[in-house]
């Protein structure tokens, strides 16, 4: 599975009118320096962000056999670049220096889809068409993710042993990151071709589990969220898990502690969005690999006007997402320059009712901050 990141920062204050305040960083291609991270942290704390979402890869069984095998483009494409992943002892401090600054780290362990570096090293994972019928690593290259189309790549949701792994993956997970919430990614499962085609697929349907592959990205999310709600935490995933979620079939219905983070601005089924806690990444605002203006991002409302008091309670907040698979994404100071001063904008969204809010009045007093970030050192965007 790939590992993405994101900050969500989210405020510790009594409640406002627009709720919380993220940012989000993914890590998934290459180990960014505990350093790093550990900069980061300081930062958002002193803007009053609160929750760091980060994609970690942590030292286990599973996650060496995926980093030795399905890292390797790195060597050849980028050769003075990073890759690798966190240790448990990484992981752990980072966590504490995080919770230290009041900051909670959550996890991202993208499935069932993002998972080329997964089924490259471990191709057991992947569908097949007949029980004789292998699959093997050479069909999961691993190309940088923008040196290509989205992938069709996806765990075989059909098979058993899918599972044992990822419990196990989730065990371990769980046992480093003391977060209420863990993320489990769910996003752009392109197609279906190969559940499908997928013999045990094939069977599932066949015994009535669920009518049509169509129906199996929804089975494969209540697993997981049940898996998850017996230990104790609580299940976040991107839209699209909301969206293959079939309420009136109890084995693809989730339960009302999940939680969503909505990317896709004109998603589907927004007549639902608000019965569970939700918080807004639009990737048009606040996708800060994307050369989107801060004027842009700073009037973005999380929680829409036209909202009852009911569903404006379930958003938690607003999230800005750094994805560092891009190539000027892939040095700290890229990283840097894509995240400040924006992600001062992404603050005062997130801590500030709209109708407080006033672009030129933040663009006044930007400079200051600004001073302040050069102080520390921070690479400046525009």
């Amino acid at each position: 599975m790939s590992s993405s990141g994101c900050n969500i920062c989210q405020r510790q204050s009594p409640p406002v009118a627009t709720p919380s305040k993220p940012a989000r960083r993914d890590v998934a291609g290459r180990r960014v320096l505990r350093a790093a991270v550990f900069g980061l942290v300081a930062i958002l704390a002193l803007w009053g962000l609160f929750q760091l979402f980060e994609g970690p890869v942590a030292e286990t069984w599973y996650t060496s056999r995926q980093h030795q095998l399905g890292s390797q483009w790195d060597a050849d494409q980028a050769p003075s670049e990073r890759s690798g992943y966190y240790s448990k002892d990484d992981i752990r401090e980072i966590v504490a220096r995080a919770s230290a600054l009041g900051i909670e780290v959550l996890p991202e362990i993208d499935m069932p889809g993002h998972v080329v570096a997964a089924l490259h090293a471990m191709p057991e994972l992947a569908c097949r068409t007949a029980p004789d019928v292998p699959r093997t690593a050479e069909e999961f290259p691993i190309i940088p993710w923008n040196q290509r189309p989205l992938s069709d790549a996806v765990l075989c949701v059909c098979d058993e042993h899918v599972y044992t792994v990822l419990q196990a993956v989730l065990d371990e997970v769980i046992e480093l990151f003391p977060s209420r919430f863990i993320h489990v990614g769910g996003d752009e499962v392109a197609q279906l071709r190969e559940w499908k085609n997928a013999y045990l697929c094939r069977e599932l349907i066949a015994q009535g589990v669920v009518p049509s592959a169509d129906h199996l990205q929804a089975y494969f999310e209540k697993r997981i969220e049940d898996h998850l709600l017996a230990r104790g935490r609580r299940m976040i995933a991107w839209d699209e898990a909301l969206t293959a979620e079939q309420p009136d079939r109890p084995n693809e219905r989730l339960s009302g502690d999940a939680a969503f983070m909505f990317w896709r601005d004109l998603m589907p089924a927004l007549d639902r969005l608000y019965d569970r806690d939700v918080i807004a990444v639009p990737y048009s605002r606040l996708y800060f690999d994307y050369p989107t203006a801060i004027e842009r991002g700073y009037q973005f409302d999380p929680a829409p006007g036209d909202l009852n008091p009911e569903q404006a309670a379930h958003v938690l907040g607003a999230q800005a997402a750094m994805w560092t698979g891009f190539p000027d994404g892939r040095s700290e100071q890229h990283v840097e320059a894509h995240i400040f001063p924006r992600l001062l904008a992404l603050a005062e969204v997130a801590w500030s009712p709209q109708e407080l809010r006033d672009f030129g009045d933040f663009e006044r007093r930007l400079g200051v901050q600004q001073r302040r970030l050069e102080a520390l050192g921070v690479a400046l965007g525009p």
